[in-house]
């Protein structure tokens, strides 16, 4: 796999290791189970704030 460069391929590269090592560890999977569910629920809340503020100056 490839990675991007600065603080975001950092990020997705921790991530990607941490996948693979949660594949022998049940514990380790489920704490990336959390913590795509708290990434996927940020991108929803952050996408409702917008779409609130999108709406609001169509009015």
């Amino acid at each position: 796999a490839t990675m991007s460069i600065g603080k975001g391929g950092a990020r997705n590269a921790a991530l990607f290791a941490v996948q693979i090592l949660a594949l022998e560890n049940p514990v380790l999977a489920e704490k990336v189970r959390h913590h795509k569910a708290r990434m996927a629920d940020g991108v929803l809340e952050k996408d409702r704030k917008l779409r609130e503020r999108w709406t609001s100056r169509e009015r």
